[in-house]
């Protein structure tokens, strides 16, 4: 009857073990692949006015639009974001170096703050066509009053 208990209790023992390691192999390959999808300047970067993505311009058939976008000193990763009325859009954000934030006055839904430790992430539906200017809402420094960037409606 002894032997059967710690027979149990060594099954149970190692099947709690197969779980934590499987999970542990799970959460890092999620990380890692959500991690690469966050751009990031060169190392010689040095905070010029260019974009290290550039513009994004969404599929306007998509109904949903994800938006990987990366924060530093004094830029996003897009100088500007295209996508069309109607469509939900989601930005996940990420610091690339110091705390950032993200924010539209007329879009109250984006308002977030961004962390070189963890995945922000925004969502709205972008009900009104126009332009409309996203910017950082946390100091980050000298060039703090030149990290915007432009969000298009069509």
């Amino acid at each position: 009857m002894l032997m059967i208990r710690l027979l149990n209790s060594k099954v149970v023992v190692l099947g709690l073990a197969i779980a934590i390691v499987l999970t542990g192999l799970l959460l890092n390959s999620t990380s890692s692949s959500d991690e690469d999808r966050f751009p990031r300047p060169d190392p010689g970067f040095t905070g010029s006015a260019d974009c290290i993505n550039g513009h994004f311009v969404a599929n306007p058939s998509d109904e949903t639009v994800i938006i990987y976008m990366s924060a530093y000193q004094w830029r996003y990763s897009y100088c500007s974001i295209t996508v069309f009325e109607g469509q939900e859009v989601i930005l996940k954000l990420k610091s690339v170096d110091i705390p950032h934030g993200i924010g539209i006055i007329s879009i109250p839904e984006v308002d977030a703050f961004i962390s070189p430790n963890a995945v922000s992430t925004v969502r709205f539906i972008a009900t009104e066509k126009g332009e409309f200017e996203y910017f950082c809402t946390v100091f980050c420094g000298e060039g703090h009053p030149g990290h915007v960037g432009k969000l298009i409606v069509k």
